[in-house]
């Protein structure tokens, strides 16, 4: 493979690295964070067991709240 392939072939990926990453920055809740000031992206998770906390969290209010409204 000539160094010209190799170059489009990493140019592509760089692509479609970024196009997924801009994906993560739209979704609800974002995934990451674009810093302008330093030109690259962040992630905006702190840490999964934080985010699976955060879940069950929710998941048990919902929980609660569901019973509170049978009785």
């Amino acid at each position: 493979m000539c160094w010209l392939q190799v170059k489009v072939y990493d140019s592509v990926r760089v692509s479609k690295l970024r196009l997924f990453a801009d994906y993560l920055c739209g979704i609800e809740p974002p995934l990451m964070l674009y810093d302008v000031e330093q030109s690259c992206y962040v992630s905006a998770v702190t840490s999964l067991s934080a985010a699976a906390e955060s879940d069950e969290d929710q998941h048990s209010v919902s929980k609660h709240a569901d019973t509170e409204t049978k009785v």
